[in-house]
């Protein structure tokens, strides 16, 4: 939870310090002023070369304690490292722990228990945790350790179609605003119920959306899709085929109506994204949302050289002065063609191709 003299909507980030004394929560000097308080040691980070699951979920209320152990044993039961939660209704700022998992999240400034986003992370990634910065009940992001840098979660509940185009606009900007905060080089995952598909025609998305777009596009899906473009993010889902029982993410339990519009967007500066699925199985109290997770893992290609064509020079042979005297005579009879050529790089070429010639010879 929170530290007395804590502002709800300070970031906290972690430091790693020099010596000695262990690594610290320090909370940016705001209403409340600095205060420190212990924190785990960091670790080398996430290593994306391993599997990393990701996972988005409108849970509709975690607005009760008693929720949460039953929310941590499906996240693990599915293996989920990391999830974006949207409508958790909790007000305010702040962090708990259960069954593994520690939630951070974001919520209402007046105490309302309305939208509200979280974030939860396995305890056996926490330590990679670097900065917590709640944003209000809509955004909210975590930035993260990994091998080979840094990698940004947002969260995000976006407007659904029936709210006015102001309010939709203005949360786009809002979100650009937090991602503008992101440190350039940092791997950038935003992640949540977005209320918008993306439609199935790609001409002039064709980075951010894939061939297995669904739904019909509407106000909510332009502003979607002009984000993911601007960021250069991938809406995973729309990458990978399925049928489309496992593609819905959200069922309307009065019309029947069904729409897949909680989406993870992954950066395309590495090819980090290895599947996306949602699972059906997942429950957790009444939601009408399914868990959507992603797959990610890096795979780096080492150049080797081929030893198929590789030739081997026996150089101690040189050694045997009748063998070094051959190979002299050899390489001056090649010579000769060297002085009919004018061009450098012909000159070049020519000079090598004549010398290993006369060793394998």
């Amino acid at each position: 939870m929170m530290s007395a003299g804590q502002s709800p909507r300070e970031s906290r980030t972690l430091n790693q310090v020099v010596g000695p004394p262990s690594p610290t929560f320090s909370y940016g000097g705001g209403r409340g002023g600095a205060e420190a308080a212990p924190a785990r040691r960091i670790t080398p980070g996430i290593n994306l070369r391993r599997v990393l699951r990701v996972g988005s979920w409108n849970v509709l209320s975690l607005s009760d304690d008693h929720r949460l152990p039953l929310l941590s044993g499906e996240l693990s039961r599915l293996r989920v490292d990391i999830v974006g939660l949207s409508e958790t209704r909790r007000p305010d700022s702040g962090e708990t722990s259960s069954g593994g998992y520690t939630y951070y999240w974001s919520g209402m400034s007046n105490g309302h228990r309305v939208r509200g986003v979280a974030i939860g992370i396995s305890s056996k990634l926490q330590p990679s945790v670097v900065e917590v910065t709640p944003g209000d009940e809509r955004i909210m992001r975590v930035r993260m350790k990994h091998t080979l840098g840094f990698m940004s979660l947002v969260a995000v509940y976006a407007p659904t179609e029936m709210r006015k185009t102001e309010e939709k606009e203005m949360f786009y900007a809002k979100l650009d605003s937090v991602l503008d905060q992101c440190p350039p080089r940092d791997t950038l995952i935003v992640l949540g119920d977005f209320n918008a598909t993306t439609g199935t025609v790609r001409d002039s998305y064709e980075l951010c959306v894939g061939p297995y777009g669904s739904g019909t596009r509407n106000t909510n899906s332009s502003l979607l899709l002009n984000f993911a473009r601007s960021r250069r993010l991938r809406i995973a889902g729309s990458w990978y085929q399925r049928p489309e029982l496992h593609r819905w993410t959200w069922y309307s339990n009065a019309g029947g109506v069904a729409k897949e519009i909680d989406h993870i967007l992954v950066s395309t500066r590495w090819r980090i994204l290895q599947n996306c699925k949602v699972y059906r199985s997942a429950e957790f109290f009444g939601t009408d949302h399914r868990l959507v997770v992603a797959t990610l893992k890096l795979h780096v290609k080492s150049r080797r050289i081929s030893r198929g064509n590789h030739t081997v020079f026996h150089l101690e042979k040189l050694k045997d002065l009748t063998c070094a005297h051959e190979y002299e005579v050899a390489v001056s009879n090649r010579f000769d063609v060297l002085g009919a050529l004018g061009d450098p790089v012909e000159l070049w070429d020519t000079f090598k191709r004549e010398t290993l010639q006369a060793a394998k010879d």
